[in-house]
């Protein structure tokens, strides 16, 4: 047997341990595979109450085992290029501030503070800025976002031009469009034969059933939205255009799994995400604290248990968010930063300034403009972080599942970053488990 060194022993940021139906099995951080634990010394190896014994007993194979499992590690070459071209590119251009809704958690203003809408000379700059800054890219993504983008469709319309005549000049490039709205003001016909034709996503937010969704999400007169929305999901249904939904889960949201059920059952695409908080917001409505996610932890636990039941059982699954992340774990995929804000995707406000991402918005740190271009600096502070820069990552068993989170987070919201950093190592707990019960695995040695 080959002698080592005193190699040192695996840490538990470099695995992680589950045990799904009696049996054990340990995620290895870094190649991202999971291994079933039958092999008495893999027991003994990741078991720490007797690692001592087991040290002293089996110092050797332990020290063979330890080479082979960092070696699986360090074959996956994890590094950052700055040369990296992007297939795709998105321009998030916030049509307004303005909103017909006044949402508890939202930082939208409903007042007279920026209200105006977004010149169209911006969008046309801001179009063309993006062809100019990534000239290699195949496709480009234009999102129409807010407040409320529908409060402005000629704007929509004008801004959809301008693309389809700067694109005739780049005949091999590809585009789309894409736009966020509260669904009140989706009843117009014309607007949605413009959608199809346009070949739009749309997404519509909504909170889960009417209770749940009319406690949050109120229209400025104090009515609940419920059914005007679903009145426009059932527009956006007669005249065939893409859509799906977005849910919003706040400190006071109750009955995760009825929100769940509900969204399966109407059986629509959706994603969902928890509030941050930003200054315009009220931190009731939108920090998590360790005392909600106290509550919020067993209710969402119900939730992963019942799309596991819907996946063994064979049934179509309509969670973005929880497809995605099977699908992560299935391709055994490294992600070394946590999405493209700041990097494939920008965001332009009415004023025509740059910011990596929309929730960057609030705290008005901006990385740029359009006149001046991006700052490279404020860029590289703001956009997301490059996993191994990151040292509060380090110790992460779900470090490059995850990538290192939200950067609006960790700059602003320091204090709420480990119930942040909770919730995302509970959900790919769950993802894995959901994995590992789909496929039974067989043991891999």
């Amino acid at each position: 047997m080959i002698k080592f060194k005193h190699m040192k022993k695996l840490t538990t940021s470099d695995y992680k341990l589950l045990e799904v139906e009696g049996q054990k099995y340990v995620f290895l951080t870094g190649s991202q595979e999971i291994m079933e634990i039958t092999n008495p010394l893999l027991t003994a190896y990741f078991n720490p109450t007797c690692e001592s014994e087991a040290k002293g007993t089996n110092e050797e194979m332990f020290e063979e085992l330890t080479s082979v499992l960092i070696a699986k590690r360090d074959a996956v070459h994890i590094r950052e290029d700055p040369d990296r071209n992007p297939r795709q590119v998105m321009l998030t251009l916030n049509t307004t501030h303005r909103c017909n809704m006044a949402c508890s958690y939202c930082f939208a203003f409903t007042k007279h503070q920026q209200a105006k809408p977004m010149p169209i000379n911006i969008a046309e700059k801001a179009i063309r800025n993006l062809l100019r800054d990534f000239p290699e890219t195949e496709q480009y993504m234009f999102y129409f976002f807010g407040g409320e983008p529908l409060l402005c469709k000629d704007f929509i319309r004008d801004a959809v031009s301008i693309v389809e005549q700067t694109f005739q000049d780049y005949p091999s490039k590809k585009y789309g469009f894409l736009l966020n709205t509260n669904g009140l003001l989706l009843d117009n016909s014309e607007l949605l034969k413009f959608f199809k034709e346009k070949d739009f996503t749309i997404t519509v937010s909504i909170d889960g059933p009417k209770e749940i969704n009319d406690s949050c999400r109120m229209q400025n007169s104090g009515e609940g939205s419920f059914r005007h929305i679903m009145a426009g999901i059932r527009a956006l249904q007669r005249y065939e255009v893409k859509f799906n939904l977005r849910a919003t889960i706040s400190p006071r949201t109750k009955n995760l799994l009825g929100i769940f059920l509900f969204f399966e059952n109407i059986a629509i695409p959706y994603a969902y995400a928890f509030t941050i908080n930003a200054s315009e917001k009220n931190k009731q409505e939108t920090e998590i604290t360790s005392l909600a996610w106290g509550h919020i932890e067993e209710e969402y636990h119900q939730v992963f248990e019942f799309l596991t039941k819907k996946l063994l059982h064979g049934e179509t699954i309509y969670n973005m968010d929880f497809k995605r992340k099977l699908a992560i774990v299935k391709q055994q995929m490294v992600r070394t930063y946590s999405c493209e804000a700041g990097r494939a995707n920008f965001f332009v406000d009415e004023q025509g300034d740059y910011y990596a991402c929309q929730n960057m918005l609030p705290y008005h740190q901006n990385i740029g403009n359009l006149e001046d271009g991006i700052c490279s600096e404020k860029e590289e502070q703001f956009k997301s972080q490059f996993i191994t820069d990151l040292k509060d990552c380090q110790q992460c068993w779900a470090r490059y599942l995850c990538g290192g989170g939200c950067q609006t987070k960790r700059i602003f919201n320091t204090t709420s970053l480990d119930i942040y950093c909770k919730i995302n190592r509970f959900e790919w707990n769950e993802a894995i488990i959901a994995f590992i019960r789909m496929n039974r695995l067989k043991d891999i040695k």
